[in-house]
Order: structure tokens, then sequence, then C-alpha cells
């Protein structure tokens, strides 16, 4: 979880034997043309996966590290870092990177669901019993630094 981001109601990451991807309104295309130009294949969905949140499994995230590492014969990092451009800083998202893998490779292990989330500015932090109450309809709040005051 993104450490701007809490919990406002009960939230899975699980259910059965599927890992639980929470798809967004974040969606940005440079993310889905690092995923394409790392891979070398599409991502399987233009829906966005930046969620604030995810599970990661241990092994299959190393095996995406691996795919990686023998396509480029480089690091993973390296690879990663290779993305960066002058032009487009926000250039990758390691959560639609690895929703992204894992519905190519394991789609059969996936669930995506909506994101329930608002974005709010900072100003608006206060104790958790009251953003639980206020906010009761959604899963989690985010208190980004680029939302203004």
């Amino acid at each position: 979880i993104d450490s701007d981001t809490i919990f406002v109601n009960n939230n899975c990451f699980i259910e059965g034997k599927k890992y639980i991807f929470l798809a967004s309104e974040e969606w940005h295309q440079p993310y889905f043309d690092s995923f394409e130009d790392m891979f070398g294949y599409n991502a399987p969905t233009k829906l966005s996966l930046t969620s604030h949140m995810m599970i990661f499994n241990h092994n299959k995230l190393k095996k995406m590290k691996a795919e990686l590492e023998k396509k480029h014969n480089k690091n993973w990092f390296d690879i990663y870092i290779s993305t960066v451009s002058p032009e487009e800083q926000s250039c990758i998202s390691d959560y639609d990177t690895y929703a992204n893998w894992m519905l190519y490779n394991y789609s059969d292990e996936v669930e995506i669901l909506p994101f329930y989330n608002k974005s709010i500015s900072r100003k608006y932090l206060g104790s958790l019993s009251d953003l639980t109450e206020k906010f009761i309809n959604l899963k989690s709040i985010s208190f980004h630094s680029y939302i203004g005051s």
C-alpha cells in the first residue's frame, strides 16, 4: 500500500485462489508503452491497474524479473531505469507492469475488481473513525501531495 493511502473499509487481495487487482481511472498511456517495450508484447488489458495497493507474489515477481533479464540480457532494474525519459517522467508503473504481466502469464489466477478510492487534499486528514464514517462507500482514500488544498 502506498504511504499516502489509508483503508477506510474492508479490503481483500486474495479471494479463493485468485489474486485481486483493482482497476482505477488513473489510465496513463506511457505505462502501457513501457510494458510493451520491456516485454515485447502488448498489455492484455487497457484498464489501469494503478491502485495504490496490490498484493505481489514473491515467486511470480522473481519469474517476471527473470523474463526481463533473459529477454534483454541485463539486470531487471536497469531495464526499468532505461524506460525513463526527459519528456515523460511518469513512464512506468510497478502496479500496471506486474498486474499486466500476471494477466498475460497467469490470467486464470487473477480477478479484476473496481477500485473504490478517492483522492483528497491532505487538509482533510483527520481521525480514522471520522474518515471511515465519511467515506463509508469507499475501500480507501489517498492523500496525494498533488491534490490542491
